[in-house]
């Protein structure tokens, strides 16, 4: 079973006050699945996500599904409005309930942690917890975050830049850029740095750092 594109969804006329991303928290959630719990595991997504969007300061989900890994692996991005409304949810019962449900379609240790700026582009390095049990994994160091980064930003902003001039390059500068930033976002998000921080982990993580 091949991997599924990405999944966004959120409620109808979702905004952030103060801007598109002022205040916004990032939730990130990483679920392995029993291979043969997947079709369960979806039932119970469209049912948890059927109630975030009810609850106050919810922003939008994304899920991108691992599906040809020997255990099925699921990432998916909670945006709230605020750290108040995501720290809401992380409290609420109703988010206590469809985890103890989830507890038995799991078959390996998740992990899920508030993010903002560029942590959210950084794939973690693998939790400590027990089985079941969440961890907080961390963060490479500051100076590596930096040096892998901009190797990956420059050669994207000229790429992008060579890519899109035939049909962008009689807009006015503030246009391109705007298309340029938006684009190297979404693939700096996914799949360039989690793909480049898990190729590059030994190094990344490593004790010396």
């Amino acid at each position: 079973m091949s991997d599924e594109p990405n999944e966004r969804s959120g409620p109808a006329g979702a905004t952030s006050a103060g801007g598109p991303d002022a205040g916004v928290t990032t939730m990130m959630v990483i679920d392995h699945i029993k291979p043969d719990r997947i079709t369960d595991y979806e039932r119970w997504v469209e049912g948890i996500h059927g109630d975030l969007k009810r609850h106050p300061g919810f922003i939008s989900v994304d899920t991108v599904r691992h599906l040809s890994l020997p255990v099925p692996e699921y990432i998916v991005l909670l945006k709230f409005d605020s750290p108040e409304s995501h720290e809401r949810w992380r409290n609420s019962p109703v988010l206590e309930t469809w985890i103890r449900k989830r507890d038995e379609l799991v078959v390996k240790s998740h992990y899920s942690e508030e993010m903002t700026g560029s942590e959210l582009w950084f794939d973690h390095a693998e939790p400590t917890g027990h089985e079941g049990q969440s961890a907080t994994p961390p963060l490479p160091a500051f100076w590596k975050r930096v040096v892998l980064s901009t190797a990956c930003v420059y050669p994207m902003i000229l790429l992008l830049i060579w890519a899109f001039s035939p049909v962008i390059g009689d807009w006015s500068q503030p246009a391109q850029i705007f298309v340029v930033v938006v684009v190297l976002s979404t693939l700096m998000t996914w799949p360039i740095m989690p793909y480049a921080t898990r190729l590059l982990k030994p190094w990344l993580f490593g004790r010396n750092a």
